[in-house]
């Protein structure tokens, strides 16, 4: 570094010399003479420096505080009851939510994902009805055909109350550690035979109580007036069955997914303790 600086740059020097000009000595005027006029052209720090703090300030400001404040909180231990009440807790609600959106008219007719189609094998006489100006039997027989799953899902509710009633806590635990769909499998595995044969019941009186039979006994009539009309059987309490029960598993995963993924879907104390641990 160059250590001769300009006399002008040198606070400590000017002070020096203005204590000197106050002393009055006669021998050093000429040199206040030439020093005084460098003196006068000295600008204050302050002054160079204030407008440089001003224009630096707005963008410093807008520097995010990177400072981390938060402290780690100890993870609260569980136990294994725990872990599994709270297991079961979960599966309660995603079979309760999967039911109230499947009773209801949006959960299969109006939607896109579990709306029950007119059977395969009479797709083409249904077709062909349409062609003919009859579409509204055929509407109709979709409609009811959905409006019986609707009816037996209501009425589900307590076949899952029982079934979770009857976990184990060995169980719940694999459920818990497992995928995030171990719940939804466990159901299906262990309820869908004794599930079908109760819905038999509930969706044999859903049929009757929505007119589906009736409907599909028109829709037959309608198909063999058709010439090239053949003879179609078809289990429609079972196709409906087989539907319902698809759509609510479904549905069930998806409400199982949301729970272990989403903490505003915990809606319990014990849920959001024990979910929160293991995603901690």
């Amino acid at each position: 570094m160059n250590a001769f600086r300009p006399l002008h740059l040198v606070p400590g020097f000017v002070l020096l010399l203005a204590i000197v000009s106050t002393v009055g000595c006669e021998q050093l005027q000429p040199v206040r003479d030439t020093i005084d006029p460098m003196v006068e052209k000295v600008e204050p720090v302050s002054e160079k420096v204030e407008p440089v703090q001003e224009k630096v300030k707005p963008i410093l400001d807008q520097v995010p505080d990177t400072t981390d404040t938060r402290t780690t909180q100890p993870r609260i231990p569980v136990t294994r009851e725990e872990m599994a009440a709270a297991i079961k807790q979960a599966l309660a609600q995603g079979v309760d939510d999967s039911i109230y959106l499947l009773g209801s008219l949006q959960g299969f007719y109006l939607s896109k994902q579990y709306r029950i189609p007119i059977p395969e094998q009479l797709s083409t006489p249904a077709r062909q009805l349409r062609n003919i100006g009859q579409q509204d039997r055929v509407d109709d027989f979709e409609e009811r055909l959905n409006r019986a799953a609707q009816q037996a899902v209501k009425q589900a509710g307590d076949i899952f109350d029982r079934a979770i009633a009857q976990m184990t806590i060995g169980d719940a635990l694999q459920i818990l550690q497992g995928a995030d769909n171990a719940a939804t499998v466990y159901f299906r595995q262990r309820t869908e035979a004794s599930l079908q044969r109760r819905f038999a019941s509930i969706i044999s009186r859903a049929t009757d109580k929505t007119g589906l039979i009736r409907s599909f006994k028109d829709f037959n009539a309608a198909i063999k007036q058709l010439d090239t009309a053949d003879e179609y059987l078809l289990d429609i309490d079972q196709y409906v069955l087989d539907h319902a029960l698809d759509a609510l598993f479904d549905r069930i995963a998806v409400e199982e997914r949301l729970i272990r993924a989403d903490p505003l879907k915990r809606t319990t104390a014990l849920m959001k303790k024990v979910f929160g641990y293991f995603a901690s």
